[in-house]
C-alpha cells in the first residue's frame, strides 16, 4: 500500500494551507492493471484546513441588462472507472476565515467513512462534524445508502438518506459565503431532520 506521513501544503500568499497527519492508500494492482480503481482501507488522519478570505473588492455597477443564456447541452453522466472504494476521513478540521471584518467559520471533528461499490450495488456513507463560529458550535450528521442502477446520476438510483442538522447558527456561514464572492447578512438558527 501507499503511506504518506505529515503531508503540508500553503499556498503562495499564506492564504490556504492544508496539512494531513496521514494518508493511506492500499490500491489494488490487478484492477489498476485493468484499468479500473479498487482502494480498500483507505484512511485520511487528521487534515487541517485553513483559508483566509481577503475583503472582497467592489464590484462596479453595470449599465447593461444582463443577457439570458440560451439553452445548453444536457450534461452527460460522469464514467469512472471505479471498483471498489472504501475511505475513512478521521478528526478533520477546516477554518475558513475573514479580515474584514474578523469572523471564522470552523468544521471541527469531520469523520466520514465512505464505501462506494460498483454501479448495481449498494454503496454507504456515513458522516458528522461540529460547526461553529465565534459562538456556540453546532452539529451537521448525515448517514446513508443509495444504489445507482447504470450510471452516476440520480435518475434511476434507490436508496435512503438521513440528515441531521443540530443549532447551527446562519451567521456563522458569512465566511463559507464570502469564499464563494457573496456578501450577504444572514441570521437565525437552523435545526432539521
Amino acid at each position: 500500500g501507499l503511506k504518506l506521513s505529515g503531508v503540508t501544503f500553503k499556498d503562495s500568499t499564506g492564504d490556504t494551507s492544508v496539512s494531513v497527519n496521514e494518508v493511506r492508500l492500499n490500491p489494488k494492482l490487478s484492477s489498476l492493471l485493468r484499468g479500473q480503481i479498487n482502494l480498500t482501507d483507505g484512511l485520511i488522519d487528521k487534515p487541517q484546513v485553513d483559508i483566509l478570505v481577503k475583503e472582497l473588492p467592489q464590484k462596479a455597477a453595470s449599465t447593461e441588462p444582463e443577457k439570458p443564456s440560451g439553452p445548453s447541452a444536457p450534461a452527460q453522466p460522469v464514467a469512472l472507472p471505479l471498483e471498489k472504494l472504501a475511505l475513512q476521513l478521521r478528526e478533520g478540521t477546516v477554518a475558513i476565515r475573514t479580515d474584514n471584518p474578523p469572523q471564522r467559520l470552523e468544521f471541527k471533528n469531520i469523520s466520514s467513512q465512505v464505501d462506494i461499490n460498483p454501479l448495481g450495488q449498494a454503496s454507504k456513507l456515513s458522516f458528522a462534524m461540529a460547526v461553529g463560529g465565534m459562538g456556540q458550535q453546532g452539529d451537521v450528521k448525515a448517514e446513508g445508502t443509495v444504489t445507482p442502477s447504470k450510471e452516476l446520476t440520480l435518475k434511476g438510483t434507490s436508496g435512503d438518506v438521513q440528515v441531521e442538522l443540530v443549532n447551527l447558527k446562519l451567521e456563522d456561514f458569512k465566511p463559507l459565503l464570502a469564499l464563494a464572492g457573496q456578501k450577504v447578512d444572514i441570521a437565525g438558527l437552523l435545526n432539521a431532520k
